[in-house]
């Protein structure tokens, strides 16, 4: 079976590098390219991320193309769960994250989107996860990158091996979503989740709580009788 393609590429100043980057992965009608910069907007990058996004839709016909403008300013994780969610309309998918351009923090970025969606791929429908770097280049490093690496195929390095976050079900990313649609109460959780028909029980989510907190992804206070349950910043890149 044929799955869509979704090729996240960061982006930056640079015209050749993404391009180049998009055209070794392969795209088709109706797979999807994610151009992904940074702020602030400079002139440059505005221009590249136009010229990418004509020139990618006029080499490969029927392909979507979407464009993505982070904020360092914003919590990372948000910036994380942003990009997940866009790739997440598009599943099921085999994924392809090419970080090639633009900030170290968008390396990085993309670093984190992938151990995101492998943790969530058998719940989601991410067939294949690759990721991609390729050497950087500067005024100092350019002329001995250039000799040592003379095409850009062989500046590109592979991740082999893409580590899951945390081992998460169906069913607890279904909690996590709850609680960040301000259900913070185990009786409003309870309550929002049998009105999504899944006929849970109390005991059953306060285990599921439990392991929740585990896992590190909520934290729990107490609140009269009660207890207050939040997402914490590994939680948030899952809603």
């Amino acid at each position: 079976m044929i799955h869509r393609r979704v090729v996240i590429v960061s982006v930056g100043h640079n015209f050749e590098r993404p391009f180049h980057a998009v055209a070794r992965v392969g795209v088709g009608k109706g797979d999807v390219v994610i151009l992904v910069n940074s702020m602030p907007i400079t002139d440059r990058a505005e221009e590249v991320m136009k010229e990418l996004s004509v020139k990618i839709g006029n080499t490969y016909g029927g392909v979507i193309i979407e464009t993505l403008w982070l904020d360092p300013r914003n919590q990372f994780e948000e910036n994380i769960a942003v990009l997940r969610r866009t790739v997440e309309r598009y599943a099921p998918c085999e994924v392809f994250i090419l970080a090639v351009g633009g900030f170290r923090w968008l390396s990085i970025a993309l670093l984190y989107l992938a151990q995101v969606l492998k943790s969530i791929d058998m719940v989601r429908g991410f067939k294949e996860i690759d990721f991609e770097l390729e050497l950087e280049e500067d005024t100092i490093s350019r002329e001995i990158i250039e000799k040592l690496f003379p095409t850009q195929q062989t500046r590109v390095i592979r991740i082999p091996i893409i580590p899951k976050l945390i081992e998460i079900t169906a069913q607890e990313l279904k909690i996590l979503e709850t609680i960040s649609n301000e259900k913070k109460r185990i009786k409003d959780i309870l309550t929002y989740l049998n009105e999504q028909i899944m006929d849970m029980k109390r005991q059953t989510l306060q285990r599921k709580l439990r392991q929740l907190a585990k896992k590190e992804l909520i934290v729990y206070r107490p609140a009269g009788k009660q207890y207050i349950y939040e997402l914490t910043s590994l939680g948030k890149m899952f809603v």
